[in-house]
């Protein structure tokens, strides 16, 4: 007899799944034309058949979890709780996939399909298999504009824009900044801000409270940021960098200090490449910092 799914009630009080979902919300905006998006899609749901499409109990957990993260009932998926199916086409799984939409550009759907496959991928029954590389594969031959990354809470999508500098100044910075909460807040209110398409002085002011909290911390010391050049110059020689680089530090960090103490009195939209730099630039001086210690 096919094993029926049991309903579930989701709320935010009986579940850490919200957690992230809000994460995965603060990411980059990732770019994605139509046909990639469903060539994608077509590609996970073989991946995922191929992994779990014949394990029911399993398909049953992944989709309860599924339907937690999201807030949602069965019902409101399509899939009444009283049917049954022999085959995972059939299953309430493969219909929740398979029903996304990608009519627009960046569709909210797309971006639902890109949560559930890295809840899948971050499932204990598939940490040790070889799921994750061949998303990563079906990603790249989609010619997605993005990269899916095993990081230190799991596997996660993040937008490939430009990857060198996202995977050291955003990756794993972020990564980094575990250690300090109130900084990785900071930091990941901004790139929130920018998936909203903000381009206002808020994106501005969370990267900076971001460094300001970090250097805080890191140098354990209550100073403003504008306060914290002598401090950062004195570690800075301790560590044994170049006097050359501890100049261009100091010129860059005054740049910034005055760039944001300016701009922050006006609400006016800011050009998009003046906000990508100083998002860039936020990470590469705590990169700095965090790195010149681990050497």
């Amino acid at each position: 007899m096919a094993e029926e799914v049991k309903p579930i009630n989701a709320t935010a009080e009986n579940s850490g799944f919200f957690n992230r979902r809000e994460d995965f919300s603060r990411r980059f905006n990732i770019d994605f034309d139509n046909n990639a998006q469903e060539f994608f899609k077509n590609s996970c749901l073989n991946i995922i058949e191929r992994h779990i499409g014949h394990q029911k109990a399993i398909i049953n957990k992944t989709f309860r979890n599924i339907c937690e993260i999201f807030g949602m009932r069965y019902a409101e998926w399509g899939y009444e709780t009283s049917q049954r199916y022999e085959t995972f086409p059939s299953s309430p799984l493969y219909n929740v996939v398979a029903r996304l939409d990608f009519k627009t550009k960046n569709d909210k759907s797309f971006f639902d399909l890109l949560l559930i496959v890295e809840t899948i991928a971050n499932e204990s029954y598939l940490k040790d298999s070889k799921f994750a590389s061949e998303i990563k594969k079906a990603l790249k031959l989609s010619k997605a504009n993005a990269v899916f990354r095993e990081t230190p809470t799991g596997y996660a999508f993040y937008p490939a824009g430009a990857e060198p500098l996202d995977t050291k100044l955003v990756i794993d910075v972020l990564n980094w900044l575990s250690d300090y909460p109130k900084a990785k807040e900071k930091y990941n209110d901004a790139l929130r801000l920018l998936l909203k398409g903000d381009r206002t002085r808020h994106v501005l002011d969370d990267s900076r409270l971001a460094l300001e909290l970090f250097i805080k911390e890191y140098l354990k010391n209550d100073k403003s940021l504008e306060n914290q050049m002598s401090e950062l110059g004195k570690f800075l020689k301790e560590k044994n960098l170049s006097k050359e680089l501890r100049t261009m530090f100091n010129d860059l960090f005054k740049g910034y200090t005055t760039y944001n103490n300016n701009n922050v009195k006006h609400d006016d939209k800011i050009e998009e490449s003046e906000i990508e730099f100083i998002i860039y630039i936020t990470g590469a001086f705590m990169r700095l910092l965090i790195t010149a210690t681990k050497s």
